[in-house]
């Protein structure tokens, strides 16, 4: 099986959007002894967290390991497949605000 960036997790609001407040909504990968943690945050916002690793997998003549984070204000990656709720929707002060915090911890 090729380890060429691979999806390996999410992490997504839930319920309806008179639901939705600011806490942070999350997800963690475990790596062997390393754990990254990663929490995402946005007022009144539904908010997913799409993560993609490479483990050596690309490119073929030099690979390495690496970590792709997205942020994302809504949740899903195509406003076509959107649902009621879904997307974001920036508020009359025309700012929408949010914040990622990345913790990454190792077991001894």
């Amino acid at each position: 099986m090729s380890t060429a960036s691979r999806w390996t997790g999410s992490a997504r609001t839930t319920g309806p959007p008179s639901e939705r407040s600011s806490s942070p909504r999350g997800c963690v990968v475990h790596d062997g002894a390393d754990t990254l943690h990663l929490s995402l945050e946005a007022q009144g916002q539904p908010v997913a967290v799409a993560l993609w690793r490479n483990l050596r997998g690309f490119p073929q003549d030099a690979p390495y390991r690496s970590v792709g984070v997205e942020p994302m204000l809504g949740r899903v990656f195509d406003r076509a497949a959107a649902g009621d709720g879904d997307t974001a929707v920036v508020p009359p002060s025309g700012t929408a605000a949010w914040r990622l915090t990345v913790t990454a911890t190792r077991r001894p």
